[in-house]
């Protein structure tokens, strides 16, 4: 086995011996991209097929105490739950986060109008890899063959395209092997939306419909992103740690500051330490927003239990709570 990093210069080689399977502790920092490349020592062939574990984060419930609301804090718990922020008596609101997620419905819309068909075959359609003959495939959206005077055969009142190109010898398009298919899309005869296509309505005033078959272009083969002996792993990580910026001004009042300061987080520190008391001094500026504050406490013991509180300090009456 042969472990690399490229960014790092990183090189391990090391042997499996009777196992196959291996753990290494490695510095991996949050985004670190690893190469893994496997190889026999013995036998003709050479090449081994990696399979990485997924990789999950070790789950710790945290205890949380949600806050009382009582009278004087109602307007701040209301205010921290919607994420508000507030400048006399204007009010900004954040933008709501919306998931939205993709229809499972086919749409057959590939033709060069870009307009969703009423029947089609989409692609990937089992019906694409048993079906041998095409005139079966448009027989299950309407469409069936006829045969003229010579015995050709075509389909009546139809008009065709491959790939967006109008293609007017039937026989030669039910021909198509139909493992080289990709999609199908088809709009029924006398639909008088079919003119958007150039189509003609016949003298007894039928409107033609229009069938649009689509090629595979090798687009639809899966290639493989990296040799069959090699594998990119990229561990969780940790993420360094990093400082949280707040503003400093010169006068403590910051009575030179005319610039108002709408900050809705004021400090965060991961690594507060507390003295043998159990107490820590923090320092950090206000903002203009509110002179109470909701602050959050998570962290953990010596002996590696968790704490978690949550409070509201600030003024109360005149008072400093």
């Amino acid at each position: 086995m042969l472990l690399v990093n490229p960014i790092e210069g990183y090189r391990k080689e090391f042997e499996l011996g009777d196992s196959s399977r291996f753990s290494l502790t490695v510095d991996s920092p949050e985004n670190m991209i690893w190469l893994l490349e496997a190889t026999r020592t013995e036998g003709k062939t050479s090449l081994v097929e990696l399979h990485v574990d997924k990789q999950t984060f070790p789950k710790v419930k945290i205890p949380y105490r949600t806050m009382s609301k009582e009278s004087d804090a109602s307007l701040l718990v209301t205010r921290g739950k919607l994420q508000q922020m507030y400048n006399g008596d204007n009010e900004v609101m954040l933008p709501e986060l919306i998931k939205t997620g993709k229809s499972s419905a086919k749409k057959y819309n590939h033709n060069f109008m870009r307009k969703e068909a009423p029947r089609g075959i989409a692609e990937g359609d089992p019906r694409l890899e048993w079906v041998t003959l095409v005139k079966t495939l448009v027989a299950q959206l309407g469409i069936f063959v006829a045969r003229d005077e010579d015995g050709k055969e075509y389909l009546p009142h139809v008009e065709c395209y491959v790939d967006d190109f109008r293609e007017t010898d039937h026989e030669e398009l039910l021909n198509i092997n139909v493992h080289n298919i990709k999609s199908i899309e088809y709009f029924p005869k006398n639909n008088s939306e079919n003119t958007i296509f150039g189509v003609r309505v016949s003298p007894n005033g039928t409107v033609p419909g229009v069938l649009f078959i689509f090629l595979k272009d090798g687009s639809e083969v899966k290639r493989r992103s990296s040799l069959l002996s090699m594998a990119k792993v990229q561990p969780l990580g940790y993420r360094p740690e990093r400082e949280f910026y707040s503003p400093q001004y010169p006068k403590s009042d910051k009575s030179d500051y005319t610039r108002p300061d709408y900050r809705t987080t004021l400090y965060w520190n991961p690594r507060v330490v507390v003295g043998d008391d159990g107490c820590a001094s923090l320092q950090f500026y206000s903002s203009d927003v509110s002179k109470r504050y909701l602050v959050t406490i998570e962290g953990a013991s010596d002996n590696g239990m968790l704490v978690s509180w949550q409070g509201v300090v600030g003024e109360t009456n005149g008072s400093e709570k």
